[in-house]
């Protein structure tokens, strides 16, 4: 059953690539978007009632595959009860966003007659999966690498389809996501750094069971301070958050 945990992430990433790709016309956009937000949320569903969360205090379903063998880096995801209902809410979240876009066509009221159903469904599409690869992300250069893909589509949904009433503050908005996020990003990037250099591994799995072995307590105040500075500045949390 592992291949769920693989299919739960690639599967959006792929319906936003054949969006951008064919640019297809409203109808056969949603359809495919339906298509890939209801298939999803089942794949989610099986995943979690394989992985029984409530049944045990670890991942009950995991994928851990060789992804850079050079670097040591493995594609680790994992389903626990923390990701469990987070994978649920994104997948259902998908689907109400889908049947919304059926419902009200994006675009107007833009000074445009383009049909952007498409582009929109595929940015969507490409955050679900982002999102999906973060929270079921088991290694910290994994779940790094995760949160950065939502940081584009994330642009052109707050610069395209935000406010409707002020393009330029939509904009300002978007450009000003991509700045803080970019700063939390490195931020949080130099903590990855530090425990990879220090514990010689990212795999969250591994560093719980060390326990903080070959990490002294500077360094282990150090990295949860960068984390926690950089997750701050990308969830995220207030005052951090002006756009």
């Amino acid at each position: 059953m592992t291949w769920v945990l693989a299919a739960l992430v690639l599967l959006p990433l792929a319906t936003a690539v054949l969006l951008l790709t064919l640019r297809p016309s409203r109808t056969p956009s949603l359809v495919v978007a339906g298509l890939s937000a209801a298939i999803t949320l089942e794949l989610a569903v099986m995943a979690v009632v394989r992985a029984a969360p409530w049944s045990r205090p670890d991942a009950g379903l995991e994928l851990d595959v060789p992804w850079v063998p050079a670097l040591g880096v493995r594609l680790h995801l994992g389903l626990d009860g923390i990701s469990a209902p987070l994978v649920l809410l994104t997948c259902l979240l998908t689907v109400l966003v889908v049947a919304y876009t059926a419902k009200v066509e994006p675009g107007a009221g833009r000074g445009t007659r383009q049909d952007r159903t498409a582009g929109l469904l595929a940015c969507v599409a490409a955050v679900q999966g982002g999102a999906l690869a973060t929270f079921t992300a088991l290694d910290l250069l994994v779940f790094f690498i995760a949160f950065e893909i939502v940081l584009v589509p994330m642009w052109f949904l707050v610069a395209v389809w935000g406010d409707d009433r002020d393009p330029a503050a939509r904009r300002d908005a978007a450009n000003r996501f991509v700045l803080y996020t970019a700063g939390g990003s490195a931020v949080m990037l130099l903590g990855i750094l530090l425990i990879a250099l220090r514990a010689g591994t990212t795999d969250l799995v591994a560093l719980a069971e060390a326990g903080g072995a070959g990490m002294d307590a500077g360094t282990q105040l150090a990295a949860a301070l960068l984390m926690l500075v950089g997750l701050a500045v990308k969830v995220p949390a207030w005052p951090l958050h002006t756009w």
